[in-house]
């Protein structure tokens, strides 16, 4: 027979594992992650704008994988132009612009949700190989065409791949860093962003308190 003992909290410390079995969570989200029902909820937005009407599955999976594709190749950052234009394996031609309307914002969150699904549609149709420009582009940081998918933006922690796969996506994240740090002027992502603020209280004249340096105090 376990015991416990009530702690100055006012919390009981369990005396056995065992008292925990039974009030495990069934599951908990990654705020950096859409849920499965949100996820598919989404999809069906996207097949409507595009005009993928009834059930028919793999008109739907074409959808999916034309989705993957361009933003493996354009990245899914919510300021993306989405102007150009994806043509699924029928020739139908759908617009790039129906992802932004669909997910308000959310295109990383989406993808991240659908990241097992993605590393098995690119691992196992090896289209991201086709694409020379692409190919180049990775082999500047020494990354073999067979790991290029591995690359896009939304595949951080992924458990399925490979140490050659890490590697690659670590090896493009790490310019990717160097690069916009460089666009920046050597300023931090804080930074610059604390001067955009600061100008924006300016234009609206804002009474908000200076620091001595003369710019807004962050309370």
């Amino acid at each position: 027979m376990s015991t416990s003992t009530v702690s100055s909290s006012g919390f009981a410390a369990a005396g056995s594992a065992n008292e925990w079995s039974d009030v495990v969570p069934k599951l908990v989200s990654r705020e950096s992650a859409m849920d499965e029902k949100l996820v598919a909820e989404k999809w069906d937005a996207i097949y409507r704008l595009a005009g993928i009407t009834g059930s028919n599955e793999k008109k739907q999976r074409a959808v999916r994988a034309g989705v993957y594709v361009y933003l493996a190749l354009n990245g899914t950052s919510r300021v993306g132009n989405y102007s150009g234009s994806i043509i699924l394996n029928d020739g139908t031609e759908m617009e790039a612009a129906v992802i932004p309307r669909a997910l308000r914002g959310d295109i990383r969150r989406f993808m991240r949700g659908n990241m097992r699904e993605s590393y098995e549609f690119f691992k196992k149709s090896r289209y991201m190989e086709r694409i020379p420009e692409f190919v180049a582009k990775v082999a500047t940081l020494t990354i073999a065409a067979e790991c290029a998918f591995a690359t896009a933006d939304w595949f951080q922690d992924c458990a399925e791949f490979t140490p050659a796969e890490k590697d690659a996506y670590d090896k493009n994240y790490q310019h990717s860093l160097h690069r916009a740090k460089n666009a920046r002027g050597g300023r931090s992502l804080e930074e610059v962003e604390g001067d955009h603020r600061d100008r924006e209280l300016a234009a609206q004249g804002s009474s908000a308190p200076k620091s001595k340096s003369g710019t807004s105090i962050d309370w």
